[in-house]
């Protein structure tokens, strides 16, 4: 549960430089996904957006959710690739 004693407590204590750690690992991910889905202009808003803002643990879990996200869209197109290579051995 969030509150004002805790955010204080996170402030105060290595929740930052533990934050800011695992955001940059974060967007790295996020950056080489994106890339691969061929989604570099919402990378760059978003790259934009942590420009001009600082990064909380909402904003980290929400960028960890979009590459689950976008790790198992590239796992379902893995998928239907495989999918479609195994009904052409059938087929050929």
């Amino acid at each position: 549960m969030k509150n004002q004693d805790n955010q204080e407590e996170f402030a105060a204590t290595e929740g930052v430089t533990i934050l800011n750690k695992h955001f940059e690992k974060t967007m790295h991910t996020l950056e080489v996904l994106m890339n691969q889905m061929n989604m570099m202009f919402y990378w760059e808003r978003l790259k934009y957006y942590f420009h001009n803002n600082e990064p909380t643990l909402e904003s980290l879990s929400k960028l960890m959710s979009r590459i689950l996200k976008l790790y198992l869209m590239i796992d379902n197109f893995m998928k239907i690739f495989r999918m479609i290579k195994k009904k052409e051995k059938l087929e050929g």
